[in-house]
């Protein structure tokens, strides 16, 4: 009996260490490392487009293991556990409002812990019912899984992987439930998947919010103090109390979906689209502060920017209207700031 573990929709572009873990390109049909006539099989299965089987995917080896060796359960759920943190620390990379720079989603991170017995190629899929579970057996030719259709499957991804480093060293530490409950809650928030709704995105968002700021039972004004307190390591620019008035409508429009409503019912000062997208875009610098605060991670000069990215994000209005054909305020507004920010740092560091 043995294992080995894959992403089957995208590629990392060399060899990265994370922690425990290596993550390796893999070519099917090479032969890489000598496992192909184990893996390529099972590989196969998995298609990035009808009838057309992957032919990149990541590996996962764990440290003082070789890339077949079984796994106890124990590995097996800290495999899972590095695939969230993995996920969340490429979430931060995304380039909004471009057809060509990077984008991902949690979905497109899907890990596969796959057993085999040597000399048989064949899968047995377990599926969660409410009743409890059904097990489906399949044999090699008969089993295909397609990449979803939001899923661009054969990405190759350059990664920096510093935040995952991170979060990987906090991993070990006493205080990682509250980093780990916001990070599995903000990973199902940006799975892109049509099945999640933007209203179920916002109360998975917000209680990620909650989470990592240790909120327990759930209050508006709670929230607030907490965000407004860790936000101020950078002093706010202009229009003062903006962050407030921002958070709270954020606060005020899950708040309606998360008591059973299907539709808002009072105006929001932003639209749900625009509060899944700044509330994603500051949860990443939220937590690198909180981080930092531990001692596991260094505030960069662009995490900084980022915040006084996000202040003027708030005071824009229709975020998801271009300003002309293929420019978008996003990165009109971002490109302006990266030079005004050279100069006026001093004044909110």
């Amino acid at each position: 009996m043995g294992a080995f573990t894959f992403f089957p929709w995208f590629v990392v572009k060399e060899k990265i260490i994370i922690g425990d873990f290596e993550l390796h390109p893999y070519l099917v049909g090479r032969n890489d490392f000598g496992i192909g006539n184990v893996v390529d099989p099972y590989l196969k299965s998995y298609e990035s487009f009808p009838d057309r089987s992957v032919e990149r995917v990541t590996l996962l080896k764990v440290k003082g293991k070789d890339f077949l060796d079984d796994l106890t359960v124990d590995e097996r759920e800290s495999i899972f556990s590095f695939r969230e943190i993995f996920a969340f620390s490429l979430l931060e990379d995304r380039q909004y409002f471009s057809q060509i720079g990077f984008y991902t989603n949690f979905d497109t991170v899907q890990c596969i812990v796959q057993s085999f017995q040597p000399g048989h190629v064949g899968v047995a899929v377990t599926a969660r019912t409410r009743a409890g579970q059904r097990m489906m057996a399949y044999s090699g030719k008969s089993f295909k899984v397609s990449s979803p259709f939001h899923v661009k499957a054969g990405e190759v991804y350059e990664i920096d992987s510093t935040l995952a480093k991170c979060l990987m060293a906090a991993y070990e530490s006493e205080n990682f439930e509250k980093y780990d409950l916001a990070i599995f809650n903000f990973n199902r928030a940006n799975s892109d998947n049509e099945t999640t709704t933007p209203y179920v995105e916002l109360v998975l968002i917000c209680s990620a919010f909650e989470r990592l700021l240790e909120i327990d039972p759930s209050r508006e004004d709670v929230l607030v103090a907490k965000f407004l307190k860790v936000m101020a390591i950078q002093r706010e620019h202009e229009e003062t109390n903006k962050r407030e008035v921002w958070i709270r409508d954020f606060y005020q429009s899950r708040g309606q979906f998360a008591h059973g409503k299907k539709r808002a019912l009072k105006k929001s000062l932003w639209s749900i689209n625009e509060h899944l997208l700044l509330a994603t875009f500051v949860f990443h610098i939220l937590l690198k502060i909180k981080l930092s605060e531990g001692g596991f991670y260094t505030l960069a000069d662009d995490d900084q920017f980022n915040i006084y990215f996000f202040d003027h994000l708030i005071k824009s209005t229709n975020l998801f209207e271009p300003i002309a054909d293929d420019l978008w305020k996003w990165n009109d507004l971002k490109n302006e700031l990266v030079w005004n920010w050279i100069l006026d740092k001093k004044k909110y560091l």
